[in-house]
């Protein structure tokens, strides 16, 4: 990517942005509100077009509009793009259908067969249960969805990856089947592009992380040479660590919500063993240090509720 630009109007999104993604490696792309992070994303995915700057993959200029499928780069939409009224194994094999040959090789038709029998493996990879792969992706839940979306990307013969996923709309247990997945893509020589604001993820996963704000690359470092701290103060575009850290909770997930209250709980059986076996004064501060975890666990759990509402709601509007 070299010095790319991009503006709507008067309103300009990116800035002069470059930076490179090399074989086996995964490079981590953060951004909070009106930073470019999506905008980039549709660029890079050949669906926008840049004012200026030049893309190279594989040593070739490309040009926009682009299909990036045809070139070899994988794109993961945060709203995935399906065919409402398809099944399953359609929007899995849309643009890529498996075909056979009629006895005298002329003709071709789609092989309904291979194209299931791979969407059933695909899925299972994924973890992924359905009814029956005839099912309408209409009806199905828009994690379900975002992982059929998973799917389809997984029949592309890529050497990019460019992973654009809100992690929020993922059960915990998809999430974790995504950053296994981003794993064996490193691990088999693919360039991954994983876009995201879950820190956590981004430090752990991730060789370079790359932070934009306002538009431009606020830092282009390593991840293990990058703290939290200094990744939200980049990402707020703030100096101050009373700011970085009171923002600090808008960037945990719900997973990690969940796990605080696992620890709590955890914490709370050791303590209440503990009481049989303390004195009347050491009983007395244990009581007293279970009622604050009791406390914080109703907290994380008024959190997990409200989060559970956001996407209901989220996903009743989509049906609607």
């Amino acid at each position: 990517v070299r010095n790319l630009s991009k503006a709507f109007g008067s309103l300009s999104v990116i800035q002069d942005i470059s930076f490179d993604i090399q074989r086996g490696e995964v490079v981590g792309l953060a951004g909070s509100t009106g930073s470019g992070k999506s905008v980039l994303v549709m660029l890079l995915a050949g669906l926008y077009t840049a004012d200026s700057g030049d893309l190279l993959y594989k040593g070739q200029r490309l040009t926009w509009p682009f299909d990036a499928r045809k070139l070899g780069i994988g794109v993961i939409h945060q709203q995935p793009t399906l065919e409402e009224d398809f099944d399953i194994t359609s929007n899995i094999f849309l643009g890529n259908e498996i075909r056979k040959r009629d006895w005298m090789g002329v003709f071709s038709r789609l092989d309904r067969e291979a194209m299931d029998n791979q969407a059933a493996n695909l899925l299972d990879e994924l973890g992924m249960e359905v009814e029956t792969l005839r099912q309408k992706v209409a009806d199905l839940s828009g994690e379900k969805r975002q992982m059929i979306a998973i799917a389809r990307v997984m029949t592309y013969d890529a050497s990019l990856m460019i992973v654009d996923i809100n992690t929020l709309s993922l059960s915990y247990a998809y999430q974790q089947r995504l950053m296994e997945l981003i794993q064996q893509w490193r691990g088999a020589g693919m360039a991954v592009l994983f876009s995201s604001n879950d820190l956590d993820d981004l430090l752990s996963l991730t060789d370079r992380i790359i932070i934009l704000n306002k538009g431009r690359v606020a830092v282009d470092q390593r991840a293990d040479e990058l703290n939290r701290e200094d990744a939200i103060k980049h990402l707020l575009g703030s100096s101050e660590p009373a700011i970085a850290s009171h923002i600090d909770w808008d960037f945990d997930t719900y997973d990690q919500v969940r796990s605080h209250v696992e620890k709590i709980s955890y914490h709370r059986m050791l303590l209440e063993k503990e009481l049989a076996s303390e004195g009347t004064l050491n009983r007395q501060l244990t009581e007293q240090l279970v009622q604050q975890f009791e406390i914080l666990d109703q907290t994380n759990h008024a959190l997990r509720e409200a989060q559970k509402r956001l996407i209901t709601e989220r996903e009743y509007e989509r049906k609607h």
